[in-house]
């Protein structure tokens, strides 16, 4: 069965004598039974307008749902809500939305962690703006951009401005990735190191170690 654009031949043509049945009685009778005359012509055009309309209106609750927006809604509603540094961190603001076709690449490329964690971490993003630079806000963050458990946030009274960052056996694929989070969502004046748990963290650039 061919299609025109994303609908059926069968869709154009039962929604254009919907449309033809709105019409004046006088109008209708021109029509021919064949299609072939120029009211067949508009109707057709018509017909594929109003199902372009009415689909997306039908889905129009998906463009904002980020577990069902498509990708380029879900790079928009990223941004909406600051996560643009995540997506695309060596663009100047705004520029990635010039460059729609190469949105999956950079997703791909700068959120190493997949489209689902992509989505969790914009459908809990106004919860973790309310945590923003707090030890639990930071391993939330972590937890729900990489999808693990096991990050802790250790700090020393003898060395005040600083963190150590401890993370699980399996998050260090994504390292590089851990790194730019918590650079995003750390306080400016905090300086951080990352360290393996399991390990010695007493050299965690601690200045009392």
């Amino acid at each position: 069965m061919s299609e025109t654009n994303q609908f059926t031949d069968a869709q154009l043509a039962a929604k254009a004598e919907t449309i033809g049945r709105l019409l004046p009685v006088i109008f209708q009778r021109t029509l021919a039974p064949d299609g072939r005359d120029a009211l067949s012509a508009l109707l057709s055009v018509m017909a594929h307008l109003t199902l372009g309309v009415e689909t997306t209106l039908t889905a129009i609750d998906s463009f904002f749902e980020p577990d069902r927006a498509r990708l380029d809604f879900l790079v928009f509603l990223a941004y909406w809500v600051d996560l643009e540094a995540l997506i695309a961190p060596d663009q100047p603001p705004g520029l990635v939305w010039q460059q729609q076709a190469d949105w999956p690449a950079l997703v791909r490329q700068n959120f190493p962690t997949g489209l689902d964690r992509l989505r969790a971490l914009v459908a809990e993003a106004i919860p973790l703006a309310q945590q923003r630079s707090t030890d639990e806000g930071l391993i939330r963050f972590l937890e729900v951009a990489t999808g693990l458990t096991g990050f802790e946030v250790l700090e020393r009274e003898d060395t005040p401005f600083h963190i150590c960052v401890i993370y699980p056996e399996t998050a260090v694929p994504h390292l590089p990735f851990i790194r730019r989070i918590i650079e995003f969502q750390k306080p400016a004046y905090l300086t951080h190191c990352l360290a393996l748990a399991g390990q010695d963290h007493e050299d965690c650039g601690f200045s009392g170690a």
